[in-house]
């Protein structure tokens, strides 16, 4: 039992921990873009930081959440596809010479997906 109550409990914190810095990460995203496009250094250390996040969404994939929780991390599933795929977005038109990111984030709208991300807390809370 207390085995159980002490992986729900890692569980929680963990999922919580990255929900908080993804949730972060694609706040800021729109002006990490938009510096990435105005100065090749920070676009290589964009491309790093998206690379990093997108092994971080795939680790957080991996975990085996407690039954409790499967529930949430089905949902935590579905919306980790949407990150990674403007992830992949962003790899490939980021280096692109007529990249535009206001036109990007216009037609790649990513504020839904971090905000259902986020409210995936309360109930990781709740357990």
């Amino acid at each position: 039992m207390i085995e159980h109550v002490d992986q729900s409990l890692n569980y929680v914190n963990e999922t919580t921990s990255y929900i908080q810095d993804t949730t972060s990460f694609f706040q800021n995203l729109p002006g990490e873009v938009e510096q990435a496009v105005k100065d090749s250094a920070a676009k290589a250390e964009f491309m790093n930081e998206l690379e990093s996040m997108q092994q971080r969404i795939e680790e957080i994939n991996l975990l085996e959440p407690p039954v409790i929780a499967s529930d949430v991390h089905d949902q935590l599933l579905q919306y980790n596809e949407q990150l990674l795929i403007h992830i992949q977005g962003l790899r490939e038109q980021l280096p692109l010479p007529d990249f535009n990111p206001v036109q990007y984030f216009e037609q790649h709208p990513i504020t839904q997906q971090v905000n259902q991300l986020n409210d995936l807390i309360n109930p990781l809370e709740a357990l």
